[in-house]
């Protein structure tokens, strides 16, 4: 699928392979990433996207926080089920496979806000990131809230640092 010599986000050359096959219930990218003179697979993006982790934290309330690698696009959100939603902005954020998107919820007037709209503003259609999300709870209502965004990119961290801009997925 794609084939970067020179990455923008700094690091070694890599890869992404679109693969399927098994019991595999659509195809997946899978990253790999050159390492002296081999390549090295990124098993915890497959993992995560293979077992659709991501979906199913969205599904149910969990106590704990989770990271996960995903493409994420600013949106609107109307309904009323969330409370204090004039003080949040949303975001919908997705596996890179089809079928399957969720909304999540940044505290406006924060640093984290304030960098969501340098990296992903309207201008942006998706942006590659991983993010940290949690499970709130006022009431009977449940959302979920974007805690962190410890990165605009997927690259394995040791190899990444921060992009001027968000990387633009088409």
């Amino acid at each position: 699928m794609r084939h970067d010599k020179t990455p923008n986000t700094g690091g070694p050359p890599h890869c992404v392979f679109q693969v399927s096959g098994g019991d595999l219930k659509q195809p997946l990218p899978v990253m790999v990433e050159e390492e002296g003179s081999n390549w090295k697979v990124d098993w915890l993006t497959f993992t995560e996207f293979k077992d659709e982790l991501l979906q199913r934290f969205l599904e149910s309330y969990q106590d704990e926080p989770k990271r996960f690698h995903v493409m994420m696009r600013r949106t609107h959100y109307f309904d009323d089920d969330i409370p204090g939603l004039d003080k949040l902005t949303c975001f919908e954020i997705q596996p890179p496979m089809p079928g399957f998107t969720g909304h999540v919820f940044a505290r406006r007037a924060t640093p984290l806000a304030h960098d969501l709209d340098r990296y992903v503003g309207w201008e942006v259609s998706k942006a590659a990131a991983i993010v940290e999300i949690q499970w709130r709870k006022e009431g009977s209502q449940q959302w979920v809230e974007l805690t962190a965004v410890p990165q605009y990119n997927w690259r394995n961290p040791a190899a990444a640092p921060a992009p001027v801009k968000a990387e633009l997925v088409e």
